[in-house]
């Protein structure tokens, strides 16, 4: 849950609670784990492709989709 307090000079204060911080934590911690291996996937089809002495499977392109 999200409070807003307004200051008397115009200033707008937003309190968030623990709970739905710890909330948002987790789903970034979640979102950024599947980054991070989505990049490790990457590199290692980048050298795969490089190295003449890796076994070719035909794979040259790999899509990447993310939202945010």
């Amino acid at each position: 849950m999200v409070h807003q307090i307004c200051g008397a000079d115009g200033l707008v204060l937003v309190l968030w609670d623990k709970q739905y911080v710890g909330g948002l934590q987790i789903e970034l911690y979640h979102e950024m784990h599947a980054l991070d291996r989505l990049e490790q996937d990457y590199q290692f089809k980048c050298l795969e492709r490089n190295n003449p002495y890796a076994a070719q499977r035909g794979d040259c392109a790999i899509p990447i989709y993310i939202s945010v």
